[in-house]
């Protein structure tokens, strides 16, 4: 991490009535940072609903603090949505038991990362992002979702407060940043997260292979267009460290499937996908304009982790 990952306590959330920027919280030291052993930690995804602040009138707050009340008393397993039990069969619900074996802490963006410093933009110098404290926080984001036991989607039907859009989990998995978010908690041991859809709704979807199905995160609407440029080297690095992982820990389909979709989830960056990431293959030093595609279709092989191609 870059940037520590600032979480607030379940309890000083719960007790919340405004959503107050992340130096306000730290200053009353109502956020603190998240170490592994002394409990859980909860990453909260949503649209935000004002272009300058998230939630004024504290509605879809309202909505986190009555679903995680109904999660960690009364509820005692969330269920499957429809589409998961249809598509994967293997797809289990999730009980709730095991949330409530320690204390519980929030990752939510206002509280976690800075908000009161100039925002990284491209047309800053690029030592000058990288340094920012919010810079690094954004570029922390992959680590964070590892880091947490479980990932929700905040995502109740509200109107924006002029007026003028509908909120709908539709709406989230059109955002850029919100994209980004559930690419890496794809990306993780658990790709399974939680839609809330209300105070009462939730639902587990489970994701047990990293697909494009959702959207490419650079094809999803910014609110400033120049995120995209901020974003391609995170989703590109989380890529790589996946793919790394994959092949590794031996899992080869999953690891074909994730190189060969990458020029997918990279659509809309300027980043370009990375196929060369097995070592050892040795490129001829004599080669001619007909070795060309006998190079490109052996480069295939070596890097998809096969030796030959089988005959009929």
């Amino acid at each position: 991490m870059l940037f520590p990952m600032y979480v607030v306590p379940l309890n000083t959330l719960l007790q919340m009535t405004k959503i107050e920027p992340h130096e306000v919280l730290k200053a009353r030291a109502e956020v603190e940072e998240f170490e592994t052993g002394r409990g859980k930690a909860f990453f909260v995804s949503h649209q935000w609903l004002d272009n300058h602040h998230p939630d004024p009138d504290f509605t879809q707050m309202r909505v986190l603090q009555d679903a995680l009340k109904h999660l960690m008393c009364d509820l005692r397993r969330v269920e499957l949505d429809s589409w998961t039990e249809i598509v994967v069969p293997s797809a289990k619900t999730l009980p709730t038991a095991p949330l409530r074996s320690a204390p519980v802490f929030l990752w939510y963006d206002y509280f976690s990362c800075p908000q009161l410093e100039p925002q990284p933009t491209t047309d800053m110098p690029q030592h000058t992002v990288s340094r920012s404290n919010l810079g690094n926080a954004i570029s922390s984001i992959p680590a964070y979702v590892v880091s947490c036991s479980l990932f929700l989607v905040l995502s109740p039907v509200l109107e924006s407060p002029d007026h003028t859009k509908l909120l709908t989990p539709a709406s989230w998995a059109q955002r850029g940043w919100c994209r980004v978010e559930r690419m890496c908690r794809e990306m993780s041991e658990d790709g399974d997260w939680v839609m809330i859809r209300s105070g009462k709704l939730m639902e587990v979807i489970s994701c047990p292979v990293v697909s494009p199905a959702g959207g490419s995160p650079g094809e999803g609407q910014f609110t400033v267009p120049e995120d995209r440029e901020i974003l391609g080297p995170i989703l590109m690095a989380a890529l790589r460290r996946k793919l790394r992982f994959l092949m590794h820990t031996g899992d080869l389909v999953g690891f074909r499937v994730l190189l060969n979709h990458q020029p997918m989830f990279l659509r809309g960056f300027e980043n370009q996908p990375e196929f060369e990431l097995v070592p050892g293959f040795e490129t001829p030093t004599s080669q001619g304009p007909e070795n060309t595609a006998s190079l490109m279709v052996s480069k295939f092989l070596h890097h998809n982790g096969f030796r030959h191609v089988p005959g009929p």
